[in-house]
C-alpha cells in the first residue's frame, strides 16, 4: 500500500458508512474525478445527490496520478481505436478534453486555489517499443481528432535525455462533442 505525498496531511470530515435508507435523485458510485465532477454538475442543477465510495476519499486511481489530468489515454490511442472504432475513440478524446476544460473553469469560477496549470504531456518509448510505435500512436491520435501533438526526436528533462517522444502541447483548443468527423487523409 502506497500513499502519495499529498495524502499525508489531509483530514476529511466524517466519512461514516451509510447505515440507513436515504432518499435522493441520483446516487453516484465512486468519488474520483469523474464521480465528483458529475456530482458537482448535478448539484448545480438542483438535483439531490449522494456520492458513495468504498474507500477513504483521496484513495485509489485519482490519488495516485500526481494530480494530473490528461486527454491522452493511458491505454493509448492505438488500443482504444482498435477496440472501439474511430467515432467512439474520438468521442472519448473529446469528452476527456471537455472534462479538463470544465475542471479549469470550475476552479476559476469557485475560486479554488488548486494551482491549475496546463503543461505539455509526453509519451516516451518503453524499452520494448521502437520509433515506429510512436508513429503509429501519433497516427491513431490524429485520427481521433488530436491536433496538438508532435513527434519529437529528442526530449530532455532537467536531469536526463529521454529520447524520442510524442509531445501533447499545452495550448489545447476546446473540443466540441459530436459524432461526425472529417477524414484527416
Amino acid at each position: 500500500h502506497h500513499r502519495s505525498l499529498w495524502q499525508e496531511d489531509i483530514v476529511f470530515a466524517d466519512q461514516s458508512s451509510l447505515t440507513k435508507n436515504i432518499a435522493t435523485d441520483v446516487c453516484i458510485v465512486g468519488a474520483g474525478f469523474a464521480g465528483l465532477l458529475t456530482a458537482y454538475e448535478l448539484l448545480k442543477k438542483d438535483f439531490k445527490v449522494v456520492v458513495i465510495e468504498k474507500d477513504d476519499l483521496g484513495e485509489n486511481e485519482s490519488a495516485r496520478t500526481s494530480a494530473h489530468l490528461s486527454n491522452a489515454f493511458d491505454d493509448h490511442f492505438t488500443e482504444v481505436l482498435s477496440q472501439h472504432g474511430r467515432n467512439k475513440a474520438s468521442l472519448a478524446y473529446q469528452s476527456h478534453t471537455q472534462a479538463i476544460n470544465r475542471l479549469e473553469k470550475i476552479s476559476k469560477d469557485e475560486h479554488i486555489d488548486c494551482e491549475f496549470t496546463r503543461v505539455d504531456g509526453y509519451l516516451f518509448l518503453a524499452p520494448q517499443h521502437d520509433h515506429k510505435y510512436l508513429e503509429e500512436e501519433m497516427k491513431a491520435a490524429l485520427e481521433c481528432g488530436v491536433q496538438d501533438i508532435q513527434l519529437i526526436s529528442e526530449s530532455k528533462t532537467s536531469f536526463f535525455e529521454m529520447g524520442a517522444a510524442l509531445r501533447f502541447t499545452k495550448d489545447r483548443k476546446s473540443t466540441r462533442l459530436n459524432s461526425s468527423h472529417t477524414d484527416i487523409s
